[in-house]
């Protein structure tokens, strides 16, 4: 099974972190976390349901029912100014001109930094270019909805790219930053449509 959500409080251990299909398929999907998944501290981690920590993360993932899996930064443990990576596997756009980047987020707590999103195309070596830098807290509850941002990603068209999700801890335990829903996709002309009019900042690809 893909995606098991980890448990317990996530103070001590790694029983919280789950486990990500990083393998090879058919064994896995190839993303890839950092810290890894058997390592303690600061990371990346999947969730089902609230996290552990009062005043700090979702209540649920971002579904109609709230009871499917996330994955978020455990603050409980770490120290400031951490790091935690998520690497998505290599995604081919190369028959593709046009595509979005859309994803859901939940940014609640004091002591939430930063998320900020990379795009790597590299070939043999990494070169990443930053997509998103969101600081601080976004929502003011854990009852918040989540949000969502979407960016164009017209200039990694025409290539393989993969996606780097990197969180940074603050000082304290009330900075849990949760993710779901990542997709990338290519808009129908509509879709551009509606985004031109809501999101003209953005300067999607128009047909």
């Amino acid at each position: 099974m893909y995606w098991v959500a980890g448990t317990g409080d996530g103070a001590l251990g790694n029983t919280h972190r789950g486990s990500f299909p990083s393998q090879n398929p058919p064994n896995g999907q190839n993303y890839q976390v950092s810290p890894d998944q058997n390592s303690i501290g600061y990371a990346w981690s999947i969730r089902s349901g609230s996290t552990s920590t009062l005043q700090t993360g979702p209540t649920g993932d971002n579904s109609s029912t709230g009871t499917g899996r996330y994955i978020y930064t455990e603050a409980e443990q770490g120290s400031n100014n951490d790091k935690t990576h998520f690497y998505t596997p290599c995604i081919d756009l190369r028959n593709t001109t046009c595509a979005i980047l859309e994803f859901d987020y939940h940014m609640y707590g004091a002591h939430i930094d930063y998320l900020q999103v990379f795009v790597d195309t590299g070939f043999n070596t990494s070169s990443y270019v930053s997509l998103v830098k969101l600081q601080g807290q976004q929502q003011t509850s854990t009852q918040d909805a989540w949000k969502t941002f979407s960016v164009d990603l017209n200039d990694y068209t025409a290539r393989y790219l993969r996606l780097c999700f990197t969180a940074n801890r603050d000082a304290s335990v009330n900075g849990d930053i949760a993710v779901d829903n990542i997709r990338v996709y290519e808009p129908a002309p509509v879709d551009v449509a509606l985004r031109d009019v809501f999101n003209p900042e953005n300067g999607y690809c128009s047909y």
